[in-house]
């Protein structure tokens, strides 16, 4: 009587000792190579890309709203340098399609940067918009800071490479 071949892929059939196929049998020997993953090239170097792209923008949406001395008025009030301040992203910036939207980011004491989950620090930032930016921008970027969107490491990269060369005309162009 023939039967089929133990063996999870095999679709052999016949009469077979162990109830699996010569084939695998020697397979079994020689032992299983395990599969590598593919893997893209442009995959691999995304999150460095993107932590790039994401501190360039930061630090270039800082030095813009920078005086000729260098001195940010921040989100809460502050006056600081812009190297001794963050730039707070009112909408995280794990939503790509408002992380590089420069009406979402803007000069931010550290220590309220990192408290972005207490309301009422949400709500003078949300406050500081509507001021700034008014509340018909503030209703277009929550309308769109939930949709997908997809860069490539190209895209970041080549989108790095122009800021830097933005912050470096402003620079010049206020004496940093």
């Amino acid at each position: 009587m023939k039967s089929k071949c133990r063996s999870n892929q095999c679709l052999r059939v016949g009469e077979f000792e162990n109830g699996i196929c010569p084939k695998c049998q020697n397979i079994m020997k020689q032992g299983f190579k395990k599969r590598k993953p593919i893997k893209k090239n442009s995959d691999l170097s995304f999150p460095k890309a993107f932590k790039e792209a994401k501190q360039t923008f930061q630090l270039l949406r800082r030095i813009q709203e920078a005086d000729t001395n260098g001195m940010v008025r921040c989100v809460h009030g502050s006056i600081k340098h812009y190297t001794r301040c963050d730039s707070g992203h009112f909408f995280p910036a794990m939503y790509k399609n408002t992380c590089f939207n420069s009406l979402n980011v803007h000069p931010q004491e550290k220590a309220k940067n990192m408290d972005m989950m207490n309301p009422a620090t949400v709500l003078e930032y949300r406050n500081f918009l509507i001021n700034k930016i008014g509340i018909q921008e503030l209703e277009k970027l929550e309308s769109i800071y939930k949709l997908p969107k997809k860069y490539s490491a190209f895209e970041l990269i080549e989108m790095t490479k122009a800021w830097k060369v933005e912050i470096e005309q402003i620079k010049k162009a206020k004496n940093l």
